[in-house]
Order: structure tokens, then C-alpha cells, then sequence
């Protein structure tokens, strides 16, 4: 959130019981995100927060895209500000990956460009030894898992490189078949992150 002021919204504790608010720099609520109505203290939305001492650049109800929820009472750490709790994932599909914001979008469109590739694509982000990483599942034409290994391993150098150029880091690519690859999708979603925060 390079819009608001830095060095950022809220810190955490000893208690790790939430992120306490800078309450003097902000004003933030939860809202419905299909709807923008206000939620009560304790429900799940989409945190919005408005500056209160920006002079020369004001946000008013910025969306910050997060989903998470606000915690009210005291904590046991003796502050009384207001704790955010972990955001628990996005309104949007962005990812953020090593420090980049990732759009699944941008990989989908990277593929459609790449002759033997179908436009399905799953994510699934990890993290090894306190390191991000990203592979990407793509689903190829059947011709391309009963031609020569060679080009397999061209096809995989190949969509591993532009993708690295687009992206920004390196990317494990594995290729899969359309019927496996739909039935992930179906189990579980286009994107799967299993970093534990």
C-alpha cells in the first residue's frame, strides 16, 4: 500500500494477537466488497482506511483490497489501539510472490502466445527454507507428451523463460494434461498457496 503513508499501517506486539492500527494516521473499517456496506467489529471484509494527517495528497475510504477483520478490545499488552487481524487473502487474485505482485491474468496471457499450450493454468505458491516459489501447472495439446523428449524440455525452457521475463523471478514450470490439470481446478481452485504465515 505505497499510497498511504509509510512506514506502515500497524505492528505487531509480544501478545501476537493482531496488528495494532496506527489510529492516529488512519481510520479504518471493514466493508462488504461486492456491496461497500460497513461490517461490524469482528466480521471479515475488505479493510478501507482513510488518512487523518495527509495534508497535500488525502485518501478518503481507500480499498486496500486485503480481506481481514478488526479487533476492538483491549489487548493484553496494555494497547488500546484497534487490531487488524492477519489478512487472510485478497479481493482481487493478485499474489504476492518474493516481494512482487503477481497476476494470474498476466501468466494466462503469457501462455495463450505460446504455440502447444492451452490457456489452463493452475498456481501453486510454497515456501522453502523462508523462500517464496512459484510453479505453475500448464496444460499442453496431448501431442506434446507423445513427441520427442526433446521438445517437451524446449517447450518447458521455453515458457519458464518468457514467463521469468514477465514475472520478474524465477518460475518452476511443470506441464500437465488438460483432463488432469481440470481436475485440480475443480478441487482446488486456480491458484493454491500453501505458505503458512
Amino acid at each position: 500500500m505505497s499510497e498511504l503513508s509509510g512506514p506502515g499501517i500497524a505492528g505487531e506486539c509480544d501478545a501476537k494477537s493482531g496488528l495494532h492500527l496506527a489510529e492516529d494516521f488512519f481510520l479504518a473499517e471493514i466493508i462488504d466488497p461486492q456491496t461497500g456496506t460497513p461490517l461490524p467489529p469482528g466480521q471479515s471484509g475488505e479493510l478501507v482506511l482513510t488518512t487523518l494527517t495527509r495534508e497535500a495528497f488525502p485518501l478518503l475510504r481507500y480499498r486496500t483490497g486485503d480481506i481481514t477483520s478488526l479487533d476492538f478490545s483491549p489487548c493484553t499488552c496494555g494497547r488500546t489501539l484497534a487490531r487488524m487481524q492477519r489478512v487472510m487473502e485478497r479481493v482481487d487474485d493478485v499474489i504476492i510472490v518474493q516481494g512482487i505482485h503477481v497476476v494470474p491474468g498476466q501468466i494466462e496471457k503469457v501462455l495463450k502466445e505460446i504455440e502447444g499450450c492451452e490457456p489452463h493454468y493452475q498456481i501453486v505458491v510454497s515456501r522453502e527454507n523462508h523462500r517464496d516459489t512459484l510453479e505453475v501447472h500448464v496444460a499442453v495439446s496431448e501431442n506434446i507428451f507423445f513427441d520427442e523428449m526433446k521438445r517437451q524440455r524446449s517447450l518447458l525452457e521455453q515458457i519458464r523463460s518468457v514467463l521469468m521475463r514477465h514475472i520478474g523471478f524465477r518460475v518452476e514450470v511443470k506441464l500437465v494434461e488438460r483432463k488432469t490439470l481440470a481436475e485440480n481446478l475443480q478441487q482446488s481452485g486456480k491458484i493454491i498457496d500453501k505458505r503458512v504465515l
